[in-house]
């Protein structure tokens, strides 16, 4: 219907920021706040690849005032993968959600798709220990538009990111 959202990790004010054009992009609105952020170090701890905290997002296929944002944020002392469930109607409402609580480890870069039935699937890197370079990929998958979420591990072995791949993991 011609709206376009772009979420971006504002450096200055330490948050995850949203705007939407209802117009294609010709216009633009005001900024809004999706969350405060708490950075993810780059690079972790025990690593050597670089690290960040950009978010991606989804919008609902049946209703475009409602979209899905998810970042690797360090407000727990560690890597988690955080998702809001967010809705604009007069004013932008969101729900901001730890996906990965129970974990003991880091997890970052996530990657969000959002189906044309409306189920999220959010992919996502995890380290296997708190001292280790070695990453397993995993999957969050809510099929109740992200009111709640199914978790696996995608990876039959973990990669070694010491294995020759310098300071880059995913970036390129």
């Amino acid at each position: 219907n011609g709206t376009i959202y772009v979420a971006w990790q504002n450096y200055n004010i330490q948050r995850i920021l949203i705007d939407r054009s209802t117009n294609g992009g010709s216009t633009w609105g005001t900024d809004q706040v999706v969350s405060s952020l708490s950075p993810i170090p780059s690079p972790l701890t025990n690593t050597s690849f670089r690290t960040n905290s950009f978010p991606t997002m989804g919008v609902s296929p049946t209703n475009s005032d409602e979209f899905y944002v998810a970042w690797a944020d360090y407000r727990t002392g560690n890597a988690d993968i955080m998702f809001s469930k967010c809705s604009w109607g007069t004013t932008l409402s969101c729900t901001t959600v730890n996906l990965t609580s129970t974990s003991l480890y880091d997890e970052f870069f996530p990657w969000m798709s959002v189906a044309p039935d409306g189920s999220i699937s959010i992919a996502y890197y995890s380290r296997i220990d708190s001292t280790s370079s070695k990453m397993d990929v995993h999957l969050a998958h809510s099929r109740d538009g992200g009111n709640s979420f199914s978790f696996q591990k995608v990876t039959d072995n973990p990669t070694d990111q010491n294995q020759g791949w310098g300071g880059f993991i995913v970036d390129y």
